[in-house]
Protein backbone atom coordinates (compact mmCIF):
# COMPACT_ATOMS: atom_id res chain seq x y z
CA UNK A 1 0.00 0.00 0.00
CA UNK A 2 1.25 3.55 -1.14
CA UNK A 3 0.22 6.95 0.00
CA UNK A 4 0.70 10.02 -1.92
CA UNK A 5 0.22 13.52 -0.87
CA UNK A 6 -0.16 17.24 -3.13
CA UNK A 7 -0.64 20.42 -1.66
CA UNK A 8 -3.43 22.65 -3.48
CA UNK A 9 -3.32 26.23 -2.57
CA UNK A 10 -6.71 27.10 -3.98
CA UNK A 11 -8.63 26.03 -2.05
CA UNK A 12 -5.57 25.23 0.96
CA UNK A 13 -5.98 21.41 1.04
CA UNK A 14 -3.58 18.50 1.22
CA UNK A 15 -4.68 15.93 -1.00
CA UNK A 16 -4.63 12.19 -0.04
CA UNK A 17 -4.20 9.62 -2.72
CA UNK A 18 -3.67 5.60 -1.70
CA UNK A 19 -2.87 2.76 -3.81
CA UNK A 20 -3.29 -1.14 -2.81
CA UNK A 21 -1.94 -2.44 -6.48
CA UNK A 22 1.99 -0.81 -6.17
CA UNK A 23 1.01 2.08 -7.69
CA UNK A 24 -0.67 1.27 -10.77
CA UNK A 25 -3.97 2.46 -9.38
CA UNK A 26 -5.09 5.28 -7.52
CA UNK A 27 -7.56 6.36 -5.06
CA UNK A 28 -8.99 9.48 -3.82
CA UNK A 29 -8.79 9.45 -0.15
CA UNK A 30 -9.78 12.61 2.31
CA UNK A 31 -8.53 15.70 2.04
CA UNK A 32 -6.70 17.61 4.80
CA UNK A 33 -6.98 21.33 4.85
CA UNK A 34 -3.54 22.82 5.96
CA UNK A 35 -1.79 26.00 4.37
CA UNK A 36 1.58 24.63 3.06
CA UNK A 37 4.92 22.21 3.82
CA UNK A 38 3.07 19.01 4.28
CA UNK A 39 5.50 15.52 4.46
CA UNK A 40 3.82 11.76 4.99
CA UNK A 41 5.00 8.84 6.71
CA UNK A 42 3.66 5.77 7.59
CA UNK A 43 4.30 3.26 10.80
CA UNK A 44 5.49 0.60 9.44
CA UNK A 45 7.25 -1.36 12.55
CA UNK A 46 5.59 -4.42 13.71
CA UNK A 47 7.04 -4.07 16.70
CA UNK A 48 4.84 -0.39 17.00
CA UNK A 49 1.40 -0.16 19.35
CA UNK A 50 0.53 2.18 16.29
CA UNK A 51 1.61 0.13 13.06
CA UNK A 52 -0.26 1.07 9.77
CA UNK A 53 -0.73 5.15 11.54
CA UNK A 54 -0.19 6.97 8.88
CA UNK A 55 1.15 10.49 9.81
CA UNK A 56 1.04 14.13 8.19
CA UNK A 57 2.73 17.08 9.32
CA UNK A 58 2.30 20.34 7.60
CA UNK A 59 2.87 23.88 8.30
CA UNK A 60 -0.05 25.27 10.06
CA UNK A 61 0.65 29.54 9.28
CA UNK A 62 -1.57 32.59 9.04
CA UNK A 63 -3.44 32.04 12.03
CA UNK A 64 -2.77 33.54 15.63
CA UNK A 65 0.28 31.61 16.11
CA UNK A 66 2.11 29.84 13.68
CA UNK A 67 2.57 25.93 14.43
CA UNK A 68 3.98 22.62 12.88
CA UNK A 69 0.61 20.19 12.89
CA UNK A 70 0.65 16.78 13.03
CA UNK A 71 -2.80 14.63 11.96
CA UNK A 72 -3.05 11.25 11.80
CA UNK A 73 -5.58 8.07 9.87
CA UNK A 74 -5.71 4.92 11.65
CA UNK A 75 -8.14 3.60 8.41
CA UNK A 76 -5.97 4.20 5.26
CA UNK A 77 -6.80 7.78 5.12
CA UNK A 78 -10.56 7.20 5.34
CA UNK A 79 -10.60 10.13 8.31
CA UNK A 80 -7.98 11.94 10.10
CA UNK A 81 -7.93 13.28 13.87
CA UNK A 82 -8.01 16.31 15.22
CA UNK A 83 -4.59 18.33 14.35
CA UNK A 84 -2.10 18.09 17.08
CA UNK A 85 0.23 20.84 17.86
CA UNK A 86 3.72 19.49 17.54
CA UNK A 87 6.36 22.30 17.53
CA UNK A 88 4.35 23.89 20.57
CA UNK A 89 6.61 27.67 19.99
CA UNK A 90 3.74 29.93 19.56
CA UNK A 91 5.09 31.64 16.61
CA UNK A 92 4.07 35.19 14.67
CA UNK A 93 4.55 37.32 12.10
CA UNK A 94 8.34 36.59 11.23
CA UNK A 95 9.17 34.42 14.24
CA UNK A 96 7.73 31.14 13.50
CA UNK A 97 8.62 27.27 12.79
CA UNK A 98 8.83 25.81 9.03
CA UNK A 99 9.50 22.91 7.46
CA UNK A 100 8.47 19.43 9.03
CA UNK A 101 9.98 16.28 8.21
CA UNK A 102 8.08 13.32 10.32
CA UNK A 103 9.78 10.07 11.29
CA UNK A 104 9.00 6.95 12.75
CA UNK A 105 11.45 4.42 14.51
CA UNK A 106 10.93 0.86 15.44
CA UNK A 107 9.40 0.98 18.41
CA UNK A 108 6.32 3.35 17.34
CA UNK A 109 7.70 6.97 18.39
CA UNK A 110 7.31 9.90 16.38
CA UNK A 111 9.93 12.33 15.52
CA UNK A 112 9.56 15.60 13.50
CA UNK A 113 12.31 17.73 13.01
CA UNK A 114 11.81 21.86 11.78
CA UNK A 115 13.03 24.71 11.48
CA UNK A 116 12.22 28.11 14.11
CA UNK A 117 13.11 31.51 13.76
CA UNK A 118 12.57 33.58 17.36
CA UNK A 119 13.30 36.72 16.00
CA UNK A 120 12.92 35.90 12.57
CA UNK A 121 15.97 36.91 10.69
CA UNK A 122 18.43 34.36 8.73
CA UNK A 123 21.26 34.71 12.50
CA UNK A 124 18.34 33.40 14.24
CA UNK A 125 17.65 29.87 12.60
CA UNK A 126 17.25 27.30 15.22
CA UNK A 127 16.98 23.27 13.85
CA UNK A 128 14.91 21.45 16.48
CA UNK A 129 12.92 17.85 16.98
CA UNK A 130 10.04 17.13 18.86
CA UNK A 131 9.33 13.77 19.83
CA UNK A 132 6.12 11.59 20.64
CA UNK A 133 5.49 8.63 22.57
CA UNK A 134 1.69 8.18 22.48
CA UNK A 135 1.45 7.87 18.36
CA UNK A 136 1.36 11.57 17.78
CA UNK A 137 -1.93 12.12 20.69
CA UNK A 138 0.82 14.89 21.93
CA UNK A 139 4.53 16.20 21.90
CA UNK A 140 7.14 17.01 24.25
CA UNK A 141 8.64 20.22 24.63
CA UNK A 142 11.01 20.27 21.21
CA UNK A 143 14.73 19.94 21.55
CA UNK A 144 17.68 22.50 19.77
CA UNK A 145 19.76 19.91 17.09
CA UNK A 146 21.82 23.15 16.22
CA UNK A 147 21.60 26.93 15.77
CA UNK A 148 23.53 29.66 15.45
CA UNK A 149 24.37 32.76 13.10
CA UNK A 150 25.99 30.30 10.14
CA UNK A 151 23.59 27.28 10.63
CA UNK A 152 21.78 28.15 7.12
CA UNK A 153 24.93 28.55 5.11
CA UNK A 154 24.08 30.43 1.62
CA UNK A 155 23.70 34.58 1.82
CA UNK A 156 21.21 36.76 4.02
CA UNK A 157 19.03 38.87 2.02
CA UNK A 158 17.52 40.48 5.27
CA UNK A 159 14.82 37.45 6.78
CA UNK A 160 14.88 34.15 7.57
CA UNK A 161 16.22 31.42 5.13
CA UNK A 162 19.63 31.49 3.31
CA UNK A 163 19.90 31.84 -0.85
CA UNK A 164 22.69 30.69 -3.32
CA UNK A 165 23.82 32.81 -6.51
CA UNK A 166 22.92 31.47 -9.46
CA UNK A 167 24.82 33.59 -12.05
CA UNK A 168 27.65 36.16 -11.48
CA UNK A 169 24.78 39.33 -10.78
CA UNK A 170 24.17 37.36 -8.11
CA UNK A 171 20.22 36.32 -8.37
CA UNK A 172 19.28 33.66 -6.21
CA UNK A 173 17.23 31.11 -5.13
CA UNK A 174 15.76 29.99 -1.72
CA UNK A 175 17.11 27.67 1.29
CA UNK A 176 16.23 26.50 4.08
CA UNK A 177 17.59 24.51 5.63
CA UNK A 178 15.36 22.10 7.96
CA UNK A 179 16.55 18.47 9.78
CA UNK A 180 16.02 15.37 7.84
CA UNK A 181 15.32 12.87 10.58
CA UNK A 182 16.23 8.90 10.21
CA UNK A 183 17.15 6.54 13.09
CA UNK A 184 18.80 3.40 14.05
CA UNK A 185 16.40 0.46 13.12
CA UNK A 186 17.67 -1.45 15.97
CA UNK A 187 17.92 1.06 18.31
CA UNK A 188 15.11 3.70 18.81
CA UNK A 189 17.27 5.81 21.18
CA UNK A 190 20.01 6.49 17.94
CA UNK A 191 18.73 8.99 15.86
CA UNK A 192 20.23 11.23 13.05
CA UNK A 193 19.85 14.70 11.56
CA UNK A 194 21.11 16.04 8.51
CA UNK A 195 20.90 19.70 7.16
CA UNK A 196 23.12 22.05 4.92
CA UNK A 197 24.52 24.64 7.23
CA UNK A 198 27.99 26.97 7.05
CA UNK A 199 28.89 26.51 10.71
CA UNK A 200 32.44 24.81 9.37
CA UNK A 201 32.89 26.54 6.29
CA UNK A 202 34.54 30.10 5.08
CA UNK A 203 32.35 33.39 4.66
CA UNK A 204 31.74 35.37 1.20
CA UNK A 205 30.46 37.74 -1.27
CA UNK A 206 28.24 37.82 -3.89
CA UNK A 207 27.72 41.51 -4.82
CA UNK A 208 26.33 43.58 -2.07
CA UNK A 209 25.40 39.92 -0.71
CA UNK A 210 27.49 38.32 2.37
CA UNK A 211 27.56 35.07 3.55
CA UNK A 212 28.91 31.42 4.39
CA UNK A 213 29.19 28.52 2.23
CA UNK A 214 27.39 25.35 2.86
CA UNK A 215 28.68 21.83 3.91
CA UNK A 216 26.25 18.79 4.69
CA UNK A 217 26.12 18.73 8.40
CA UNK A 218 25.27 15.47 10.64
CA UNK A 219 24.72 15.30 14.15
CA UNK A 220 23.28 11.90 16.33
CA UNK A 221 21.67 11.47 19.71
CA UNK A 222 21.96 8.38 21.64
CA UNK A 223 19.52 9.55 24.03
CA UNK A 224 16.27 9.56 22.10
CA UNK A 225 16.62 13.11 21.08
CA UNK A 226 17.60 14.59 24.07
CA UNK A 227 20.88 15.73 23.68
CA UNK A 228 23.06 16.06 20.11
CA UNK A 229 26.64 15.74 18.92
CA UNK A 230 28.44 18.55 17.28
CA UNK A 231 27.99 18.92 13.33
CA UNK A 232 30.06 16.50 11.52
CA UNK A 233 30.59 17.18 7.91
CA UNK A 234 29.88 14.99 5.07
CA UNK A 235 30.80 16.29 2.16
CA UNK A 236 34.77 15.42 1.85
CA UNK A 237 35.55 18.29 -0.29
CA UNK A 238 37.61 21.27 0.26
CA UNK A 239 35.70 24.96 1.96
CA UNK A 240 34.67 27.43 -0.43
CA UNK A 241 31.89 25.51 -2.22
CA UNK A 242 28.49 24.84 -2.00
CA UNK A 243 26.61 21.98 -0.98
CA UNK A 244 22.90 22.04 -0.12
CA UNK A 245 19.21 20.39 -0.18
CA UNK A 246 20.47 17.37 1.34
CA UNK A 247 17.99 14.20 2.06
CA UNK A 248 18.95 11.31 4.16
CA UNK A 249 16.89 7.57 4.69
CA UNK A 250 18.39 4.69 6.91
CA UNK A 251 18.37 1.23 5.13
CA UNK A 252 16.97 -1.71 7.12
CA UNK A 253 20.44 -2.80 7.46
CA UNK A 254 21.60 0.73 9.30
CA UNK A 255 23.40 2.07 6.59
CA UNK A 256 22.65 5.76 6.48
CA UNK A 257 22.41 6.83 3.18
CA UNK A 258 22.71 11.13 2.47
CA UNK A 259 22.41 12.59 -0.72
CA UNK A 260 22.59 16.01 -2.13
CA UNK A 261 23.28 19.01 -4.40
CA UNK A 262 26.77 20.08 -5.09
CA UNK A 263 28.98 22.57 -6.38
CA UNK A 264 32.78 21.43 -6.29
CA UNK A 265 32.59 20.37 -10.04
CA UNK A 266 32.47 23.64 -10.92
CA UNK A 267 35.00 26.24 -10.48
CA UNK A 268 32.27 29.37 -10.48
CA UNK A 269 30.02 27.84 -7.93
CA UNK A 270 26.92 28.28 -9.57
CA UNK A 271 26.03 24.59 -11.08
CA UNK A 272 25.31 21.02 -9.27
CA UNK A 273 25.69 17.65 -9.52
CA UNK A 274 24.30 15.33 -7.27
CA UNK A 275 26.40 13.04 -4.72
CA UNK A 276 25.65 10.41 -2.02
CA UNK A 277 27.66 9.32 0.69
CA UNK A 278 26.76 6.36 3.75
CA UNK A 279 27.77 5.41 6.78
CA UNK A 280 27.71 1.99 8.40
CA UNK A 281 28.87 2.80 11.94
CA UNK A 282 26.05 4.68 13.02
CA UNK A 283 26.83 8.38 11.75
CA UNK A 284 30.27 8.16 13.28
CA UNK A 285 31.98 8.96 10.12
CA UNK A 286 31.50 9.09 6.42
CA UNK A 287 33.07 7.05 3.23
CA UNK A 288 34.09 8.81 0.18
CA UNK A 289 31.62 10.59 -1.83
CA UNK A 290 29.71 9.08 -4.99
CA UNK A 291 28.94 11.33 -7.50
CA UNK A 292 25.72 10.58 -8.86
CA UNK A 293 24.96 13.02 -11.36
CA UNK A 294 26.38 13.31 -14.92
CA UNK A 295 25.39 16.93 -16.17
CA UNK A 296 26.23 19.84 -14.38
CA UNK A 297 22.68 21.80 -13.40
CA UNK A 298 22.65 25.85 -13.64
CA UNK A 299 19.78 26.63 -11.03
CA UNK A 300 16.88 28.59 -11.97
CA UNK A 301 15.57 31.56 -8.75
CA UNK A 302 13.47 28.72 -7.57
CA UNK A 303 14.26 25.25 -7.65
CA UNK A 304 11.78 24.12 -4.70
CA UNK A 305 12.39 23.62 -1.22
CA UNK A 306 13.78 19.90 -0.92
CA UNK A 307 15.73 16.82 -2.90
CA UNK A 308 14.44 13.12 -1.63
CA UNK A 309 16.27 9.84 -1.20
CA UNK A 310 15.04 6.30 -0.23
CA UNK A 311 17.39 3.18 0.53
CA UNK A 312 17.09 -0.39 0.75
CA UNK A 313 20.13 -2.67 1.41
CA UNK A 314 20.45 -3.23 -2.45
CA UNK A 315 19.06 0.01 -3.68
CA UNK A 316 19.32 3.42 -3.16
CA UNK A 317 16.93 5.92 -5.49
CA UNK A 318 17.56 9.68 -5.16
CA UNK A 319 15.59 12.72 -6.25
CA UNK A 320 17.26 15.60 -7.57
CA UNK A 321 16.53 19.08 -9.25
CA UNK A 322 18.48 18.89 -12.60
CA UNK A 323 18.05 21.06 -16.07
CA UNK A 324 19.83 18.81 -18.60
CA UNK A 325 16.19 18.59 -20.21
CA UNK A 326 15.21 21.79 -19.50
CA UNK A 327 16.08 24.92 -18.54
CA UNK A 328 13.53 25.20 -15.62
CA UNK A 329 14.18 21.81 -14.54
CA UNK A 330 13.07 18.32 -13.78
CA UNK A 331 12.98 15.46 -10.79
CA UNK A 332 15.57 12.71 -11.44
CA UNK A 333 16.56 9.62 -9.90
CA UNK A 334 19.02 7.42 -10.55
CA UNK A 335 19.14 3.29 -9.41
CA UNK A 336 22.47 3.40 -7.03
CA UNK A 337 23.78 0.13 -5.94
CA UNK A 338 25.48 -0.23 -2.68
Amino acid sequence: TAYFINLDTSPSVIHVTKSTDNGVTWTKMTDIPAPDRPNIVVDNSPASPHFGRIYVTYSDLGGATDEIRLVFSDNGAATWSAKVNVSNVGGAGSAYPQSSQPRVVADGTVYVGFQYYPTGGFASAQNRIAKSTNGGASFQPSVIINSGPNLHGGLDLGDARGYFAINSSCTTFRHRSFPIIGSNPANSQEVYATWAGGNLETSYACGSLRGVHSDVLFSRSTDGGATWSAPLKVNNDAAGKDQYYPWMDVAPNGTIWIGWHDRRNDRNNIKHLWYVDKSTNGGLSFGRDQRIGTVLSRPTDFIGDYAGLAAANTLVLPMWWDSRSTASGDPYTARVLP
